[in-house]
């Protein structure tokens, strides 16, 4: 019970703008801010900017949550003093499901930014909570997609990570999704988040993990 729901209606015009704003005539809990389409970063942002919480979490519009997801990883934040809390999530498609399991350990500083970029823990920020001060100095980039590439590192490097069993965030896929597009400015998003990752990173991750940022901004440029 002792949450927020920030909603952005990022610019809709399938009326669910509307739906939003019966949920919160129904629901103090539920606050929502009608904003022109300015993209997923600055819907983000702006929740960030007017988060009050200690924690904060993030649903893609797409995707949905267990409704046990957050009681879960907030207990494990009072049994581990974690700054961040990763789930694991399913991915499902139109005929199947792929499981993706959380990290099982923990880690922290430059420990857990080698564990990001070797994958053990994902790059997106929506199956994990944060604690807000985390995002005191660090906002998404507007107007460019993969944002997570471009933000998570710089997240978990002042962060202590840990992670949690069982998947109860779905992750939708869809065709038609930012992730899945393949446009010209999509295609140089991917490659500049990627190349901007690996210049803040190469001088201070070890030297295994600095040939997996250059083999990851290798598939970018050839993606």
């Amino acid at each position: 019970q002792d949450l927020e729901i920030l909603i952005i209606d990022d610019g809709s015009t399938d009326g669910s703008g509307k739906i939003c704003d019966e949920y919160a005539g129904k629901d103090d809990r539920i606050k929502v801010s009608h904003t022109e389409n300015k993209g997923l970063s600055a819907a983000r942002n702006l929740g960030l900017d007017n988060a009050t919480g200690d924690w904060i979490g993030f649903i893609d519009s797409d995707d949905w949550i267990e409704p046990d997801m957050y009681e879960i990883l907030l207990q494990t934040t009072e049994n581990t003093g974690a700054d961040i809390i990763e789930c694991g999530c399913h991915a499902d498609y139109t005929t199947t499901t792929y499981e993706h399991r959380a990290i099982q350990r923990t880690v922290s500083g430059i420990d857990a930014v080698e564990a990001l970029i070797r994958g053990e823990i994902r790059t997106q920020v929506w199956n994990k909570i944060w604690r807000r001060h985390l995002f005191t100095d660090i906002r998404f980039p507007e107007g460019h997609s993969f944002e997570d590439v471009a933000t998570t590192y710089k997240l978990v490097g002042n962060a202590t990570v840990t992670g949690v069993a069982g998947n109860p965030y779905h992750w939708m896929q869809r065709i038609s999704s930012i992730s899945q597009s393949h446009d010209q400015q999509n295609l140089i998003d991917y490659w500049l988040a990627h190349k901007q990752r690996y210049e803040d990173l190469k001088d201070i991750v070890n030297e295994e993990t600095k040939a997996v940022l250059l083999q990851l901004c290798a598939y970018a440029i050839a993606r």
